[in-house]
């Protein structure tokens, strides 16, 4: 059975977290190319491209506004309790 690896990235855009895992997926590829890296996003975006490039599966998984809105820059426990 393959080693298969999943990423879940809220957004399908290029920020710090995003170019960090993209350098993530290509030290996976050049040093051990027989996991599986599978990458899915919140959102449509340059990510999902660049990861598909490094040879990750990707897919697109859209989510709602209030779970992408999850991040480092909201308050989590307004936004938890709002849900």
């Amino acid at each position: 059975m393959p080693k298969r690896i999943a990423f879940l990235s809220p957004i399908g855009g290029l920020g710090g977290a995003e170019r960090s895992l993209l350098r993530i997926l290509e030290v996976l590829q050049r040093h051990a190319p027989e996991i599986e890296c599978h990458l899915l996003a919140g959102s449509e975006g340059p990510l999902l491209g660049e990861a598909a490039a490094l040879g990750a599966r990707v897919e697109c998984f859209p989510l709602a506004e209030s779970l992408r809105a999850l991040g480092e820059r909201s308050s989590r426990l307004s936004l938890l309790a709002s849900l």
